[in-house]
């Protein structure tokens, strides 16, 4: 009989951290307003191997999610500065949950790390949809662009913060995994 890790053994039966928790929120919450498309991978072959098997379906795009290129100019560009600030609030939030874990001394597993990468690659992907929105609103109002370059801005300031706490947050779990070697 063999006997397995500890950390092993642990990480398998280990409930999910507040953080991971918060990482999966921030994710769940953009794939459902819309921000960025699930992650179906029968889909995303679907589109890679016939593209032209899309004409016809409804499209998942944010802008066109938005109606960017023909709905009221006001009214596209409030729903997009009320996406872009929650997008900020909630990635704000889950970076203050990220340094308090990383500060309190809290364990660190790969899933943490895991569902935070995910969660920053989901503010990427969304901060470049948004863009792509505001380009669209742009090509139809040039003030819109100067409107929501602030609050996209801010959105970047914000995912650069995210990138360096995943970049801490792998170190430490590095750390950790060598520690328990």
């Amino acid at each position: 009989m063999s006997m397995q890790p500890a950390s092993t053994t642990a990480s398998i039966i280990r409930p999910k951290s507040d953080l991971q928790r918060m990482a999966e929120g921030y994710s769940d919450q953009a794939r459902e307003a819309g921000w960025v498309e699930g992650n179906d991978p029968m889909a995303f072959l679907t589109r890679s191997l016939f593209p032209d098997a899309q004409s016809g379906i409804a499209s998942h795009e944010y802008h066109e999610r938005i109606d960017a290129d023909t709905a009221s100019i006001p009214q596209v560009q409030l729903q997009l500065q009320n996406d872009v600030s929650s997008a900020l609030t909630g990635l704000t939030a889950l970076n203050a949950a990220a340094s308090d874990f990383l500060s309190d001394g809290s364990e660190i597993v790969r899933s943490d790390v895991a569902s935070f990468e995910d969660a920053l690659i989901t503010a990427r992907n969304a901060r470049r949809s948004f863009i792509e929105a505001s380009e669209v609103l742009a090509e139809r109002d040039a003030t819109v662009s100067v409107e929501t370059a602030n609050d996209l801005d801010s959105l970047e300031s914000e995912i650069e913060h995210t990138r360096q706490l995943a970049d801490q947050l792998v170190n430490a779990w590095r750390d950790e995994s060598v520690a328990t070697s």
